[in-house]
């Protein structure tokens, strides 16, 4: 799998933390496609990442025990078909996974603390996710940036209550010392696994029976890692981020606002 994002200059990149339950403690993370929501929303099409990256802070195997909520990579694409196969990542504390950006992808329940030989304390699984955009692709961005801690806002000022945006910023010697640690990173390969999906129905099923099927499926766990039909995924990006979507309408509100801001900042110039 191309990690790096090929021959491609990635120019900018959105962020975002995942704190929840771990070790089997959580339904895990519905499967779902990385891509620039607001450009969807307003019209601009799909536009997904050309890397997507997970570093795993904490809720992990220091030593790869492999009873960490794994993230599951798919060879699947939007409206390309069932995969064959898909990538199978553990966590373990510090380390970093990359994968093209536009994969299915999602987070599976690991081995529970039942079944664990030690009783684990409650922990929870810490990630943070970054997805990388590269210099050609068209990003409708927003004419300005939110205010406070809000999705596409601007990173906050350090204070003395909120320290933590000091903590991100760059030394003049990190990033020689950042230099000196990759060089002892170690480069591996996620456990492959065939087939990706199951029908575990035992035959082919009626379209009668499939509301059926749908039906009986608990709320949270559709699409985390039971599908009824093949575009339950992108029905349900269409529904949340498509024409008319339950956030599209957020968005459209926003830009609204900010024409309308930006009409009567030209009318004080002139």
């Amino acid at each position: 799998m191309d990690t790096l994002g090929g021959a491609r200059t990635l120019q900018c990149c959105e962020w975002w933390v995942h704190s929840r339950p771990a070790h089997g403690r959580c339904a895990g993370h519905q499967l779902h496609y990385d891509l620039e929501e607001r450009t969807l929303e307003l019209g601009g099409g799909v536009v997904h990442p050309a890397v997507s990256s997970v570093l795993y802070l904490r809720g992990g195997d220091e030593r790869g025990g492999g009873t960490g909520d794994p993230t599951v990579v798919l060879d699947e694409v939007l409206g390309g078909g069932d995969a064959a196969r898909l990538w199978v990542c553990h966590p373990r504390q510090g380390d970093f996974m990359a994968f093209p950006g536009d994969r299915l992808h999602g987070v599976l329940p690991g081995r529970g603390a039942r079944e664990s030989r030690m009783p684990r304390p409650a922990e929870q699984r810490l990630t943070l996710l970054v997805a990388w955009y590269a210099a050609d692709q068209m990003l409708k961005r927003p004419a300005r940036l939110p205010k406070g801690l809000a999705a596409r806002a601007a990173l906050p000022r350090a204070t003395r209550r909120r320290t933590w945006p000091a903590e991100l910023a760059l030394q003049p010697d990190d990033l020689s010392s950042r230099a000196t640690d990759a060089t002892r990173a170690a480069m591996f390969s996620p456990p492959e696994v065939t087939p990706a999906w199951e029908d575990i129905t035992g035959a082919n099923v009626a379209e009668s029976d499939e509301a059926t099927l749908a039906e009986s499926l608990p709320p949270g766990n559709q699409t985390h890692f039971f599908r009824v039909h093949e575009d339950d995924v992108a029905q349900r990006l269409e529904a949340e981020h498509g024409a008319g979507g339950t956030y599209t309408r957020s968005s459209l509100l926003e830009a609204s606002g900010e024409n309308a801001d930006m009409d009567r900042a030209r009318k004080r110039r002139r």
